[in-house]
């Protein structure tokens, strides 16, 4: 396998948008399955609405820099996490 799917859950700071706090927590051989994840909030990742945020990146192995970048985000909304484009939805 040469890459993985790194689950990274995300809270902002209110005034900034910069990263607060963020931390990898889990890795997954198939996209398919750290969507999943973060669609059913395996493990409560979400910690009670500490984490509003989540993003799924394609992460290459033994590489820096890499040029293949794959992102899926999502975003705490009623209940859940729903996927979003961060381009077009951002707020």
């Amino acid at each position: 396998m040469s890459h993985v799917f790194a689950v990274t859950t995300i809270r902002l700071t209110n005034s900034t948008g910069i990263p607060f706090d963020a931390r990898t927590i889990g890795l997954f051989e198939q996209h398919g399955d750290a969507v999943d994840a973060v669609m059913n909030n395996c493990g409560d990742m979400n910690e009670a609405g500490y984490y509003p945020w989540a993003v799924v990146e394609k992460v290459s192995l033994n590489c820096l820099y890499p040029l293949d970048w794959e992102r899926t985000w999502f975003r705490w909304v009623d209940g859940g996490y729903r996927q979003f484009d961060v381009y077009r939805d951002w707020e």
